[in-house]
């Protein structure tokens, strides 16, 4: 089954995202009969017919899912033993809803679904994202170059997946007696979910219990940037859980016909063992492992706990970029870096660490 569904080119690109189809839409509509039937039970997964990675050399593939519509299933009445197929129409009762051709002087709608359904939504939500930006930092905008926004964009794209929970299904499923090592069961949920799930909504609205930060640049061949992202003081007063996430994103030359086809590695050494024990943070083990998650061109890391910030006021965040693989690459490297920091019901998060922040976002004036 899995080699059924591997990624078709050129859905395996090492630079661009690739989006799989999530089992979700926003149809109401009551299907009354029995077949073809839902095959997910309150389970948050891909849709049957959305391919699966790893990427090149495991890296983690797809990126991110977006809704694609919640896709059917119908089993072969011939087939021995039974053989799952994914249905292939969509319907007012399963699939997105998108315009279509005037029919009969009324306005046209139709229903799609699958991974192009999906990619479309995100770049959708990709302009909505460059959007706000643009109006909260026109300036800033103005002057950044095209790699080093399409970089930004990778990185806000992916930056709010996760895997809802979804991992333990699946892991009831590959590893039922839990023999599997944390690193290979983790592989297969990545095969699957990628970085997670992504709601557009959550990628563009703000909230008072978190704050984004981002940042852009270039970086020289062996060479590294620290960021220090600040910690709302209110980390320090209150044992509420709290969370990190980072999501690191560069656009690599290639060597195409050898073995180190991505030619140039970022990564973001900050939060290893010793560095997580400094800053009170624990990894959370609902995420690719580090070797997926570094093996690509995007980096998206998450870690909680509630000894954030309670015994420091930033946390360091470095990018490196490693020795170049294979012969040097002079040039250097645009990334894009995403950091939130998020305490879920503590509405002084934004507050507290927006006057900390070098470059402010633009006032709204409204009419």
């Amino acid at each position: 089954m899995k080699a059924d569904r591997r990624l078709l080119a050129p859905a395996d690109s090492l630079n661009a995202l690739t989006i799989g189809a999530w089992h979700r839409d926003a149809s109401t509509e009551v299907f009354r009969g029995a077949s073809p039937f839902v095959p997910y039970d309150g389970e948050e997964m891909p849709n049957l017919s959305s391919r699966l990675g790893p990427g090149l050399r495991r890296s983690t593939k797809p990126d991110a899912l977006f809704a694609g519509g919640r896709q059917r299933g119908r089993l072969d009445p011939v087939a021995a033993p039974p053989i799952l197929l994914s249905h292939p129409l969509p319907s007012r009762f399963w699939g997105l809803k998108v315009a279509a051709p005037p029919e009969n002087g009324t306005m046209g709608l139709h229903f799609t679904m699958g991974t192009s359904a999906a990619t479309a939504l995100a770049t959708h939500s990709a302009h909505r994202i460059f959007d706000a930006l643009e109006e909260a930092y026109p300036d800033v905008l103005a002057g950044m170059s095209l790699p080093q926004r399409a970089c930004l964009l990778k990185t806000l794209l992916v930056h709010t997946a996760s895997w809802r929970g979804s991992e333990a299904f699946i892991r009831s499923v590959i590893d039922s007696d839990e023999a599997m090592h944390h690193e290979h069961w983790r592989r297969e949920v990545c095969r699957h979910l990628g970085y997670g799930f992504v709601d557009p909504d959550d990628a563009i609205a703000c909230a008072g219990d978190r704050a984004t930060m981002w940042a852009t640049g270039t970086i020289e061949p062996e060479g590294s940037m620290t960021f220090d992202v600040p910690l709302p003081a209110i980390f320090g007063s209150n044992a509420n859980p709290r969370e990190v996430r980072a999501t690191l994103a560069w656009l690599a030359p290639t060597r195409p016909g050898y073995l180190a086809y991505r030619a140039v590695k970022l990564r973001i050494p900050s939060f290893q063992a010793d560095a997580l024990e400094m800053a009170g943070i624990d990894t959370v083990t609902g995420q690719p492992t580090n070797s997926q998650s570094e093996s690509g061109t995007i980096v998206h890391r998450r870690w909680r706990d509630e000894r954030i910030g309670t015994g420091a006021a930033t946390i360091p965040v470095h990018v490196q970029r490693e020795r170049d693989q294979g012969v040097p690459i002079d040039e250097p490297i645009p990334f894009g870096l995403t950091v939130t920091v998020e305490m879920p019901g503590a509405v002084g998060v934004y507050d507290q660490i927006l006057p900390s922040i070098q470059v402010q976002p633009r006032t709204r004036v409204r009419a």
